[in-house]
């Protein structure tokens, strides 16, 4: 190194440590052969630009900030600004910068644009060094071993390993990554790893890693404990255990605890509920005061009245201030003993049910249950000797009913009664109104209340009357019917004859040789081959015969006639004074005036 260049670099630093040197205006060497410019005003401003940060993070690049660019734009003139003061060994220095820069490789040195107050504010960059004074914020780095930055209110020093700071916002020593120390007005925290403490005013935390973390933080607590797969967290209101497969929750005065899946239990002002499936169920109502415990197959409800225990399926016992009772399912046996009210007289309720039969005595009704006979009063009575004999009644209704199945039964009131013979006799009625007959061989209908009755005779006959009509049937033969306004008679297949007087029409048939049909204007009637036909409209009667197929023949009131033979081989027609005759199928006219063949009159 030359003795200019050296000179050079002692003069910059000595200018940086004492803060008495005047940075140079805008001025830039370079090596030679490089191009010189002044910074431009706007271009090469002192200031950072808006939003850079005067203080390099922690671990910053040693390259000075966007805007302190060490190059000078391309044209700037290297000589000083018209009317700068520089002293006349400013350029001679820097022209031994410049010299020491092209000898050492290209090294730059760059000096931000003098401030408003020159005094105040100020920026050296001599790679890896920088220094800087800026608003009355000092800051000098060795990139990257040493950072050092101070303010009225804080310093902080990075050297290597070692972090430092002192000021209001809080102290801090790190000797990364050994030891962690840091220190406020109210908390504090520092680690040697893997050991940790954090305390503050309202808490701490504190840990072993990976063995233990623990803390508080106001009310709130939390442990946790890895190798022991155990978590805790709680405050005032609730708390939370995990620890392996034992669990605990508490929630306000509710807890809730157990050994998963083994155990589950659970508490509360209310109630209690304990499972150890399937060995132990316990389930407690505490404002009822009652609980039950199963201990299969063993089980136990109490409550402050009453109580219940059995051995399922064997044995269930229960009583209460009034009432005892005990089952043996395998032994087909109940009891059971409830005593009256207090002020009411009788026995109370019994119950008993035996192999052997059964007894009940409730609400003074009586029961009696055995293989041979049964028996009951009360509301009702009841006896039987079943299958064989029953006998049932109700005193209040007077009614008696007597059973003997399959043959025989019988059901009396005041106003019926029932008797049933099977196959023999049966007998239906109310008194009063109706009485029905029933035997193999025939059957018997009367009403009491009006004039009708019904017979039936086996295997098919049937005579009925009532007010207004009588029948007589012989199914399916036989049908007559004789009512005030009509009439049949039904000899199938020969014989049929229906008669209505409202509509004045009647239809008899023997069949297959007699056909007749009457209505209120015309008679039809058909023998054999032999037809008959009367009619009457609008105040004229008409006729007419015919004896199929050789002789037809026909008139009416007024004096018009007609016959024919083989309906037409021969034949006549008069109609007042027209006349026609007929001869092989052809007809002529053979009286009366000449008309047109739509003109001529046709008989009725």
């Amino acid at each position: 190194m030359t003795r200019k260049t050296c000179f050079a670099l002692g003069l910059l630093l000595a200018l940086a440590l004492t803060g008495r040197a005047r940075p140079l205006a805008a001025q830039d060497v370079r090596p030679e052969g490089g191009d010189v410019a002044a910074d431009d005003e706007t271009g090469a401003d002192a200031e950072p630009a808006e939003g850079a940060d005067a203080e390099p993070a922690e671990g910053a690049d040693a390259e000075p900030a966007e805007g302190a660019d060490a190059e000078p734009a391309e044209g700037a003139d290297a000589e000083p600004a018209e009317g700068d003061d520089a002293p006349a060994g400013s350029v001679e220095s820097a022209a031994g910068a410049a010299a020491a820069a092209a000898s050492t490789g290209g090294t730059t040195v760059s000096y931000a644009q003098a401030p408003a107050d020159p005094s105040d504010t100020y920026r050296l960059v001599v790679p890896p060094l920088m220094i800087e004074r800026r608003a009355g914020v000092r800051t000098i780095a060795v990139f990257p071993l040493v950072f050092d930055r101070q303010t009225a209110t804080d310093h902080q020093l990075l050297a290597g390993p070692y972090y430092q700071r002192r000021g209001r916002g809080g102290d801090a020593d790190v000797v990364f990554p050994f030891f962690w120390s840091f220190r406020g007005a109210t908390d504090s925290s520092w680690a040697v790893p893997p050991v940790y403490l954090h305390s503050g005013a309202d808490g701490f935390d504190f840990g072993i890693a990976p063995l233990v973390f623990t803390g508080r933080s106001g009310h709130t607590v939390y442990t946790v404990l890895p190798p022991l797969l155990t978590v805790s967290w709680a405050d005032d209101e609730a708390a939370h255990t995990f620890a392996g497969p034992f669990w605990r929750v508490r929630s306000g005065g509710d807890v809730s605890w157990g050994i998963f899946p083994l155990a589950w239990f659970f508490s509360s002002d209310t109630r209690f509920t304990g499972v150890v499936p399937p060995f132990f169920f316990r389930f407690e109502n505490r404002e009822d005061h009652s609980a039950t415990t199963v201990v299969p197959p063993v089980y136990v409800h109490t409550t402050p009245d009453s109580a219940y225990w059995g051995v399922a399926p064997l044995l269930h016992h229960f009583h209460d201030a009034r009432t005892t009772s005990l089952t043996i399912p395998p032994l087909l046996f109940h009891y059971s003993h409830t005593a009256p009210a207090e002020g009411t007289s009788g026995s109370g309720d019994t119950r008993l049910i035996t192999p052997l039969g059964g007894y009940f005595d409730v609400h003074g009704k009586q029961t009696l249950v055995t293989p041979v006979y049964q028996r009951h009063r009360g509301d009702t009575y009841y006896d039987s000797v079943a299958p064989f004999v029953f006998a049932w009644g109700d005193d209040r209704e007077q009614s008696f009913n007597l059973l003997i199945p399959p043959l025989f039964f019988h059901h009396r009131t005041p106003a019926a009664s029932t008797t049933v013979v099977l196959p023999f006799y049966a007998h239906i009625g109310e008194r009063g109104r109706f009485d029905t007959y029933v035997t193999p061989v025939a059957a018997h209908w009367r009403s009491h209340t009006r004039d009708a009755a019904a017979t039936w005779i086996f295997p098919t006959i049937q005579l009925s009357h009532n007010e207004t009509s009588s029948t007589f049937n012989i199914h399916p033969l036989v049908y007559s019917t004789s009512a005030r306004t009509s009439r049949h008679l039904v000899i199938a297949p020969i014989y049929w004859d229906f008669e209505n007087d409202e509509t004045d029409t009647r239809a008899t048939v023997v069949f297959p040789v007699f056909w007749r049909f009457r209505t209120r204007d015309t008679v039809s009637q058909l023998t054999l081959n032999a037809y008959w036909h009367t009619s009457k409209s609008r105040g004229v009667s008409s006729w007419e015969f015919h004896f199929f197929p050789l002789f037809s023949v026909g008139g009416n009131s007024v004096g018009d006639s007609w016959w024919k033979v083989l309906y037409g081989l021969v034949g006549y027609e008069r109609s007042g004074a027209y006349a026609r005759a007929q001869i092989l199928w052809a007809p002529f006219q053979v009286d009366g005036p000449e008309v047109g063949e739509a003109a001529q009159p046709r008989r009725p």
